[in-house]
């Protein structure tokens, strides 16, 4: 499988993950080196949408099979404010789209609307078990004495519960 990161960070260097810069690259990419069957897109927002015609064009001739994943942000609201001729294009490509990866069921049940249920699956983007590594002494003293503790991460939008947190701060 081949993993094409065509986000911000192109910090992410491994024999699995190919780091894409442009719209050039990505269809050089696809067309020249692909010698894979399987291609994996991440896409974190609405205009990374467009990212997804190359690889629908070229899975014709290249016969691989690709993988989508749509992660969060507010990309499920976004997706509601599509204009006619975005969200059909959509709908084309979501056609030849092996397994679109849903990070939660609000964006599924939108894709839902487009496409077929058994394409459909929700992963979150999170993982219980994160790591075997132990907290710092001083992080687990501070948690170990404070009750409740909340935490977030991500970034400061609604959709991370920072928000929530504040609120939630208050009301304690």
């Amino acid at each position: 499988m081949a993993v094409l990161n065509t986000g911000v960070n192109k910090k992410i260097e491994t024999s699995d993950i190919i780091n894409i810069r442009s719209s050039r690259e990505l269809v050089n990419t696809l067309f020249f080196q692909i010698k894979r069957r399987v291609v994996h897109l991440h896409l974190s927002d609405i205009n990374n949408f467009a990212k997804l015609i190359p690889i629908y064009l070229l899975s014709f001739f290249k016969r691989f099979r690709w993988i989508v994943t749509i992660h969060s942000g507010n990309i499920e609201s976004k997706l509601g404010q599509m204009r006619k001729y975005e969200e059909l294009a959509i709908r084309l490509m979501l056609l030849k789209v092996h397994t679109a990866i849903c990070v939660n069921q609000i964006i599924k049940n939108k894709l839902a609307q487009w496409t077929s249920m058994n394409k459909l699956v929700v992963i979150p983007a999170f993982s219980i078990h994160i790591s075997e590594d132990m907290l710092s002494k001083e992080l687990d003293q501070f948690i170990s004495n404070h009750s409740p503790v909340l935490s977030c991460t991500g970034f400061y939008e609604p959709i991370y519960g920072f928000d929530l947190a504040i609120d939630a701060i208050e009301k304690l």
